[in-house]
């Protein structure tokens, strides 16, 4: 009960489709009408719940989730406000294993933030904290599973849906030390749960992006287009896709290629339909526009998303990209994160 002991801290996993969401959604629903705020986690960055895809989030849920909006009824700014806006972070994939360094990185951030807001509201700690993951059936290789139950403070972690998955959890959590104690339950696989083709998931995505940018058809919000000179901000990724040529580097340095190099990016074509996070970095003027920041003096690794664009057209001519920004006006922060993720708006 709030304001008691510590409440449990959950962490659900198994396989793609077998209902760890749904789950997720009825415990932190019951919890809510119980009177309870407790911390939900979204360690799934291939399914847009909160904001958009490729993207992790954590945050304290004080209404139950609705039917219509989802949790991105939290996100999505709205006629009532937003007293208790999620955090959010640019993970920039939807598969952890793509750059499982950085991932985890990002949820030793999400672990920090959820510890201060436990320290700061004993109400909130007494609630507790439900984790949803990346759906897998393997685990044979899955360091991530492991890493956020050390990094969130996990005690119990419910397997759905798949038995194996089970005992190898059951096996790794007993050959730690005696004090972990980390308990794991196995539940059968949702009923009426069924198997989603990749196309429609595709669509599910798009649609979450949508809602991002234009809400529901209840609960309608607005975007609006804005011109964004290249020289007015500085396009940031994290990883080895994009780096500045070897040439670029002091006398006798060799590169450093990690998961969590920071490379600049320089807006061209192929920036059309990416979503872009929106950061509190600071702006650099050292003029030096395609530096490689090894040692990330940007600060911007671990750094939360205000908030996302999604760039309509580049006019490289006219040196600009056209975006769609869901708050009206110029583009306030100059420091923009890079990810995978592409939508294309459609009048549908």
């Amino acid at each position: 009960a709030g304001g008691a002991a510590a409440g449990p801290r959950i962490l659900i996993v198994g396989p793609e489709d077998s209902g760890k969401t749904s789950l997720a959604r009825l415990l932190l629903n019951y919890a809510v009408r119980q009177g309870e705020t407790p911390v939900f986690v979204n360690l799934d960055p291939a399914d847009g719940k909160v904001t958009v895809p490729g993207t992790l989030a954590a945050m304290a849920m004080t209404k139950p989730v609705d039917i219509e909006c989802g949790f991105m009824g939290y996100a999505v700014p709205s006629s009532s406000g937003l007293p208790d806006a999620p955090l959010v972070w640019q993970f920039g994939h939807e598969d952890p294993a793509a750059n499982p360094q950085l991932f985890n990185l990002l949820v030793d951030g999400a672990a920090a933030a959820i510890g201060r807001r436990m320290a700061a509201d004993p109400w909130a700690a007494a609630s507790g904290v439900i984790v949803d993951t990346r759906g897998t059936s393997d685990l044979a290789q899955d360091k991530v599973v492991m890493h956020a139950v050390d990094a969130l403070g996990i005690d119990i972690v419910v397997v759905v849906g798949n038995e194996r998955m089970f005992s190898v959890l059951e096996k790794r959590m007993e050959a730690r030390s005696a004090g972990a104690g980390v308990s794991v339950v196995k539940m059968p696989r949702s009923g009426g749960v069924v198997d989603r083709a990749a196309l429609y998931k595709q669509q599910l995505n798009a649609k979450a992006v949508k809602q991002y940018f234009y809400g529901t058809p209840r609960e309608q919000v607005a975007s609006f287009s804005a011109v964004v000179s290249f020289d007015d901000i500085r396009i940031l990724r994290i990883g080895e896709d994009v780096v500045a040529p070897s040439s670029t580097l002091p006398l006798g340095e060799e590169r450093k290629i990690t998961d969590t190099l920071v490379s600049a990016v320089e807006p061209d074509e192929s920036l059309v339909h990416s979503l872009l996070a929106v950061t509190d970095g600071p702006r650099r003027t050292d003029g030096d526009s395609m530096a490689v920041d090894t040692a990330d003096p940007d600060g911007v690794i671990g750094i939360q998303a205000l908030g996302f664009v999604s760039v309509s057209k580049v006019e490289m001519d006219r040196r600009r990209l056209i975006i769609v920004s869901p708050v009206p006006g110029r583009l306030q922060k100059q420091v923009l994160l890079y990810g995978n993720t592409k939508w294309v708006e459609t009048a549908t």
